[in-house]
């Protein structure tokens, strides 16, 4: 009879969005045909992350040492942001916060490039929430072990938050922990200059989005007007070209008239001559 078979839950969270579902059906079925009825269950139990929450767990796996220095950098954040009595905190803070926004938007750009290498468009709310679900959860102790160990289920900030599955040797059927109340000082500001700074990048790309659709419409506005244009224009060429027709066989006729009438008159002085001669 084989052993107890292991739960790699490493590899299920490391599956993709698309073979998650299947993925975590195979390491149920491989656990219920070993006699491990209860492990089964609770596998079954694990949501699929979301597309957000997916990023942040294959940034773990991909970025580890970034998302260790982010790690750092937001706890020198905060360090510094604490107040110390008789000490100045304005370059060292000043320090703090440019590491921290480096080490973050080097995180996003990664986000980027794993959310489209899964065959998805790079969408800015995406990128926003993996940005908060790093922002927010790297400030708490208890979030940041869940996102380092890339089993991140649900965004940060979420009615439901999220679900804490243990170390890697443990199942954790034990209930999720209670989403931590942020009361440190340096944790509330953090994320507070994260929701200003998720609001301003929001309205900011309100506004591209806007002066796009501005854009956009002056130029099919400018393509209507070239259209009516060039349809004028070849409308012109062709009363030209008809006009020119109608020159030509004009002057065509007037050529024949005068030879007509030329003709004419001398037949008219032949036949007068004609006359006089029989007189």
């Amino acid at each position: 009879m084989s052993g107890p078979v292991p739960l790699d839950l490493d590899r299920l969270f490391a599956a993709s969005l698309k073979t998650f579902v299947p993925e975590r059906k195979l390491l149920s079925d491989a656990l219920k045909a070993a006699g491990q009825a209860k492990e089964a269950k609770e596998v079954q139990k694990i949501q699929r992350p979301s597309v957000s929450a997916w990023i942040v767990n294959q940034l773990a796996r991909q970025e580890a040492p970034l998302l260790r220095l982010f790690a750092e950098t937001t706890a020198r954040l905060r360090g510094a942001q604490r107040p110390v009595a008789g000490a100045e905190r304005g370059d060292d803070t000043a320090e703090a916060m440019a590491a921290h926004r480096d080490a973050l938007k080097r995180l996003r750009a990664r986000a980027e490039e794993i959310l489209v290498a899964s065959g998805q468009a790079a969408r800015p709310q995406i990128l926003e929430r993996v940005v908060r679900n790093l922002r927010v959860g790297m400030a708490s102790e208890e979030i940041r072990q869940t996102i380092e160990s890339g089993r991140l289920i649900q965004d940060v900030g979420d009615e439901d938050f999220l679900s804490l599955l243990g170390p890697p040797s443990d199942l954790g059927t034990a209930a999720p922990p209670t989403a931590p109340r942020n009361t440190d000082l340096g944790s509330r500001e953090v994320a507070a200059r994260a929701t200003e700074e998720a609001k301003t990048r929001a309205r900011a790309e309100a506004e591209r989005v806007r002066a796009r659709a501005d854009a956009e419409r002056r130029s099919r506005a400018l393509r209507d007007e070239a259209d009516r244009a060039r349809r004028t224009l070849e409308k012109g060429e062709r009363d030209v070209e008809t006009a020119r027709q109608a020159l030509s066989e004009a002057e065509d006729r007037l050529r024949r008239a005068r030879l007509e009438s030329e003709r004419a008159g001398q037949a008219v002085q032949e036949a007068e001559a004609a006359r006089d001669h029989q007189r």
